[in-house]
């Protein structure tokens, strides 16, 4: 009985690992919104010029999100090109805010 052999080819890593934890938590972060943005109108007044206020911040805190997330994943593009890694996370993670964005106002003028 001799020892198993160990192969030299890797395991392929799993869907999250190729498209990017970072991103999935980006994408888990902006759904999260949907519902704390419904929690901040349903707690707030619904007459006068508060309407809409829990919407508002939610949107705002998004927009916040997505610029930090656009401008962190920048620079961990040009990161992997100064060390000549993989910059496919990255790349995703730069065209993800933009991908959303229209993807919102699409269905918005859809559904509008």
């Amino acid at each position: 009985m001799g020892s198993p052999e160990i192969s030299a080819v890797p395991a392929k890593p799993s869907w999250m690992a190729r498209f990017g934890y970072r991103n999935v938590g980006y994408i888990a972060f902006l759904l999260l919104l949907i519902p704390f943005g419904i929690l901040l109108e349903s707690t707030g007044s619904h007459a006068g010029s508060d309407r809409g206020g829990g919407v508002g911040a939610a949107v705002f805190i998004g927009m916040l999100g997505s610029i930090l997330f656009g401008v962190v994943n920048a620079c961990l593009l040009v990161v992997a090109w100064v060390r000549s890694r993989s910059d496919r996370r990255a790349l995703i993670g730069c065209a993800l805010p933009a991908g959303l964005a229209m993807l919102a106002f699409l269905a918005a003028g859809l559904i509008v």
